[in-house]
């Protein structure tokens, strides 16, 4: 293994260690095992999420079509192993930074939630344009890769591995960043048992995250046999299925860009389209004047004059855009009679005789839409809610939001999605809380029992 990596992995050993002695002064064992399990099926749980796999796919493609061209059994289980750790690394890099900056905010006095990042435009804006230029240098629109020497075989190979390493160790980040929109079943209860902890556990749970979101490429750099039971190899099909994944990084960035439009309004939205066609401009210019065996010199002599005019492009674009209104959005029209959670006045509505249904929902939680088109918005549920009279209710957490936060917070969990049903005049004790991937069977079990089980005097109906 590379000595950088090496030194690396030691550190994160000792800080680990570290970690877990201090959350053994703070729980119980048995407490800290359930809550580290939780968090560390949590994070194997996004390895499925939507966001993840256009980001896996093409690096894992890449190993295979690498293993598969050496020759030495033991060259391709080394080369499989350093870019699992690689890959670790930055899995375990980014989720501690996280943690750190979660922690970090806690201390001052700031409550963060699980996806925070994906509230900030900023980082919306950056993580489209990022998506953006990968998915062109996947479709080979310009050279991503490093340049080398052709003219020494042995200093290319070289070259060649700390290259993967690096791309490993980027796509660990990656990864990370666009596994955190949404909580995944079980990780929900483990990062909102967390995020109510000291800054220690807080680092300690997002570790356990990490490794769990990393734990199959780890299993793969171990048991190495698997990629030679794979067909792929370096052949003219293949490079077409790479060039294929190219478009799985835009079909992320319009996922994007759609979360953009609903949260922060069309002005934003337009602007980031234009700067990512200056990009695509800017790519294919580099792409045209340059190839894989351009020196680095001439790379950064052709890229720097139209990194600069896109720098200028961006703050013409960007400077002068309207603030959106944080004012309560009307809801779009469903299948379902949404109403705002924002406009209502809970405390008196959980008064009332009616049953209620909440969603806690956001724009950028991948689970969230994937419940709404599957379970939620289908006439089956309509139909329940309406025939019991629940008030159904939508919570928006897209944009920041301390009174949707302190409901996460007050139900054990950290973020979206999170759906309560509420029986007439129930005190939170009496509430149920769905699992955050739902399942028609087990969403109308809930309304049913919801709606059977309350009861309201006529002292507290009157209140209404």
């Amino acid at each position: 293994m590379p000595r950088p990596l090496s030194v690396a992995f030691i550190a994160a050993f000792i800080l680990c260690t570290q970690l877990v002695e201090a959350a053994e002064t703070t729980f119980s064992s048995a407490e800290t095992s359930t809550f580290l399990g939780l968090a560390f099926l949590g994070g194997l749980v996004l390895n499925v999420m939507p966001c993840v796999i256009p980001v896996v796919l093409p690096k894992l493609l890449h190993l295979v079509r690498q293993a598969n061209s050496q020759t030495d059994p033991r060259t391709r289980r080394h080369l499989l192993f350093t870019n699992s750790l690689a890959y670790t690394a930055g899995v375990l890099t980014a989720m501690l930074a996280l943690g750190g900056l979660v922690g970090s905010l806690k201390l001052f006095g700031n409550e963060v939630g699980w996806g925070f990042h994906f509230q900030n435009r900023g980082f919306l804006g950056f993580m489209i344009l990022l998506l953006t230029l990968l998915g062109l240098g996947m479709l080979e629109v310009f050279p991503l890769k490093s340049s080398t020497h052709d003219q020494d075989l042995r200093n290319l190979r070289s070259l060649r591995r700390r290259g993967d390493l690096r791309e490993s160790l980027m796509t660990g980040l990656l990864v990370t960043v666009l596994g955190t929109p949404c909580t995944a079943p079980m990780l929900g209860t483990a990062m909102g048992f967390a995020l109510t902890q000291s800054v220690t556990v807080i680092l300690l749970f997002f570790g356990a995250v990490g490794l769990g979101l990393a734990s199959p490429f780890l299993v793969l750099g171990l048991w190495t046999g698997w990629a030679s039971r794979l067909t792929f190899r370096v052949s003219e099909r293949y490079a077409h299925l790479t060039r294929v994944t190219g478009f799985f990084f835009l079909g992320t960035a319009l996922w994007l860009l759609g979360v953009v439009l609903e949260a922060h309004g069309a002005p934003l939205a337009e602007a980031l389209l234009w700067l990512a066609l200056g990009i695509g401009l800017a790519a294919w210019l580099q792409g045209a004047l340059t190839d894989n065996a351009s020196s680095l010199r001439r790379r950064l002599t052709i890229a720097a004059p139209s990194t600069a005019l896109l720098v200028l492009f961006g703050w013409w674009l960007l400077h002068d855009l309207p603030v959106p209104n944080a004012a309560a959005k009307p809801i779009d029209a469903s299948t379902i009679s949404w109403l705002d959670f924002s406009l209502l006045d809970m405390d008196k509505v959980r008064r009332g005789p009616r049953p209620i249904f909440l969603d806690f929902t956001a724009a950028w939680c991948m689970n969230c839409r994937f419940n709404e088109r599957t379970v939620l918005e289908t006439e089956a549920t309509a139909a329940i809610l309406a025939q019991h009279n629940y008030l159904a209710i939508k919570a928006d957490f897209t944009q920041q939001n301390d009174t949707i936060f302190m409901w996460l917070k007050r139900f054990g969990r950290s973020g979206v999605p999170l759906y309560l049903v509420i029986p007439p005049c129930a005190e939170d004790n009496k509430v149920l809380v769905l699992p955050e991937l739902l399942t028609a069977s087990s969403l109308h079990e809930a309304l049913h029992k919801g709606a059977a089980s309350g009861s309201c005097t006529e002292q507290s109906a009157a209140g209404q």
